[in-house]
């Protein structure tokens, strides 16, 4: 019997949402008051990020606090500069410059209930209140604890000096029946407002109820499900074009425009920009003159603005209204959020007009090239562009074919290539998509042996590895094993078959499941070792139990290295085992093999040969793989090694690195027993 029909009697179309949410994220084993607050938490935090749980279903885990010792709040996110940050390395690669960044932070409680009492509410608020004190008084959880750390940094005196204004605070109380007129709410909301507006460490302070209609309409919102009609001040058809069904350029009023960029309680549509390559990027010179723009010459907005262009499924023109159906601004993201900042500024925006080129078409290559051609102006980080390569769109066809091999036992995967490709596809779930950012952060930490790097912004990741991953010719069966190894451990922590505290080091045990299960990775540009290397894995993959096994003992060898790093590096190094390299070799220089257990105080590495020649004196020398770059070695600095087989062998080295030059050479090179 499914879990719902036990629930309480609640609205049918909740509940139905519910189910679908449930389904979506593979959540069967969570009971209904804590689905409930994963959904509400899904759901608040969607409008500010819309991407923020299209793949990665770990940030729905780590903002799901509500586990008991969890001082009242159910919900907890911190955002910097549009992101949602979960570690000190992405907040300082999301850094800027001094003085220009935001930071945001989000509370949420919910209660599965009709009812609720005032006492909760109190409790909730009294906790938001101890969360920004230096130590918190109150027993908390490990997720409120990281985040406090979080919050710590946040105010620290080094990070100060990035902050373009105070953060804000955006809190938010849901059940399913609230009486928000309620004096006692009303009071103690008015009082926590007062009270921590007092304290001079924030710019905003917002507190919102939220019922079931409310649920219901941020979960339209959050899927763009939206019509939205425009007066028009004129309108120009363009020419026909294959798989477009309308195309016009419209002039318009910009307090028309606010129609299709704003919610009914008046927040932007975060959603909305979904397919924009750019976020809003603040108050940047541009975007400051923009502003002076509408504030001082409205008449010249339209003139001096390159206008906005908009991509929706429909658009249908009468007697000069519009009627967009599901639009997305693909172009225009700061034009936009100026304008919207212009009318909570209370700028009088009558006489400001704004051009909107209109298309409508439901093809997505038509909306890529769109997006390409209409961005070509911006500068742009790299990764917006990267999935357009050809290797991506073949990598994807690949990833279709290969998993249905694995469909019966796992469940289908799918490259989820372009930005919600398949949320119009309800048999495809959530938990079986993977995209570039969670394809780009694991592969780098299990094939590119960097785990304690692979918690860091795809962005900064393909700046490091340009180059050396997604290259043509190189072969898509590691990427696959990523994709696969993935959807085999999300599986295991959903079903509580590892405890929870282990899921920010995931891509570390996946790591040592493949090196426990057939060595330390070959190098992924020698196409048949890594073929060869990447099918053992899958074979041993292929058994759901077997991986799930392998997982178990992979957490036990996980615990096993932590203690060994400790008794080496110290106590204090414990909260640096996610980030800490040399972990990372402590997990590649350790192994179930006994012959390759190697002597980790002497910094000893494994790659493989990828030349061996003569120099013109008639002695030895080659390359050995090693990322970023691979590393020399010489016969002077290796005697006694037999250098006629040694092509394409698996090594083990030691670096030695000249005191002048600083350059590296490989010595004590043995080759490793199969």
């Amino acid at each position: 019997m499914s879990q719902m029909k036990t629930a309480l009697n609640i609205e049918p179309i909740i509940r139905a949402k519910l189910n679908i949410f449930r389904e979506q994220y593979s959540l069967s084993k969570l009971d209904n008051p804590t689905l409930f607050e994963y959904f509400v938490n899904h759901n608040v935090l969607m409008p500010h990020s819309p991407e923020i749980f299209s793949i990665n279903t770990d940030l729905l885990e780590s903002v799901s606090c509500g586990t008991g010792e969890d001082m009242g709040i159910d919900g907890i996110a911190i955002k910097y500069n549009s992101n949602f940050v979960t570690s000190k390395d992405e907040i300082d690669d999301f850094k800027t410059s001094y003085g220009r960044d935001s930071v945001e932070f989000f509370f949420i409680q919910s209660k599965y209930r009709k009812k609720l009492t005032t006492n909760e509410f109190l409790k909730f608020l009294s906790g938001i209140e101890d969360f920004f004190k230096s130590e918190i008084k109150y027993p908390k959880n490990e997720v409120i604890s990281d985040y406090h750390k979080l919050k710590e940094y946040l105010y620290s005196e080094d990070m100060l000096y990035y902050w373009e204004n105070n953060p804000k605070i955006c809190v938010y109380f849901t059940t399913l029946n609230l009486d928000k007129s309620n004096n006692h709410l009303v009071a103690m909301k008015s009082a926590f407002v007062e009270d921590m507006s007092k304290t001079k460490l924030f710019s905003q302070i917002s507190v919102n109820f939220l019922d079931s209609r409310d649920i219901k309409r941020q979960v339209d919102e959050n899927t763009n499900i939206f019509t939205v009609a425009l007066e028009t001040i004129d309108q120009m058809p363009l020419g026909e074009v294959n798989d477009v069904q309308e195309s016009t350029i419209v002039l318009c009023e910009a307090t028309e425009y606010l129609k299709v960029l704003t919610t009914d309680d008046g927040l932007i549509r975060k959603n909305i920009f979904t397919d924009n390559v750019r976020d809003f990027q603040g108050e940047t010179d541009v975007n400051s003159e923009i502003l002076g723009t509408i504030k001082e010459r409205p008449n010249e907005f339209v003139l001096l603005n390159n206008g906005i262009t908009i991509v929706c499924d429909k658009a249908t023109s009468s007697n000069r209204k519009l009627v967009l159906k599901n639009p997305q601004i693909v172009n225009g993201c700061q034009t936009s959020n100026m304008l919207h900042q212009a009318s909570i500024k209370k700028i009088d925006l009558s006489n400001t007009n704004v051009s909107i080129k209109v298309i409508s078409t439901k093809s997505s290559e038509i909306t890529n090239r769109i997006v390409r051609g209409t961005n070509k102006q911006n500068i742009v980080l790299d990764e917006v562009f990267e999935i357009t390569k050809p290797f991506h769109k073949e990598l994807e066809e690949y990833v279709n074919s290969v998993s249905s091999d694995y469909e019966e036992k796992f469940m289908k995967i799918y490259y989820e290539r372009r930005s919600k490709q398949y949320e119009g596809n309800a048999k495809i779930k959530h938990t079986q998509r993977f995209n570039l950012k969670v394809l780009t952060q694991e592969f780098v930490g299990i094939f590119l042996l960097k785990p304690h790097q692979s918690y860091r912004h795809e962005s900064k990741l393909l700046e490091i590895y340009k180059n050396q991953i997604f290259v043509e010719n190189q072969s898509y069966y590691p990427y696959f094993v990523v994709a696969l190894l993935r959807l085999i451990v999300d599986e295991a922590f959903r079903e509580r078959l590892v405890e929870s505290k282990y899921r920010k080091f995931k891509t570390h045990l996946m790591l040592i499941m493949i090196v426990n299960l057939e060595g330390v990775p070959s190098n992924i540009n020698i196409l048949k070792e890594i073929e060869e290397y990447s099918a053992r894995l899958l074979k041993s993959l292929h058994s759901k139990k077997k991986s799930f096994i392998l997982l178990q003992e992979s957490v036990v060898h996980f615990d096993n290295l932590v203690n060994k790093f400790i008794i080496q590096k110290g106590e204090r190094f414990r909260n640096s085992v996610k980030t800490s390299e040399d972990f990372t070799n402590l997990i590649l220089n350790s192994s179930t093999d006994e012959e390759l257990k190697l002597d980790y105080s002497n910094k000893v590495f494994r790659g493989t040969v990828l030349k061996v020649t003569l120099d013109k004196n008639g002695y030895t020398y080659g390359f050995i793989s090693r990322t970023p770059g691979n590393i020399f070695f010489h016969s002077n600095s290796n005697r006694g090694l037999n250098f006629s087989n040694l092509l394409y062998q698996d090594v083990t080295y030691e670096v030695q690195r000249d005191s002048i030059s600083s350059k590296e050479t490989a010595i004590n090179i043995k080759v490793v027993k199969k």
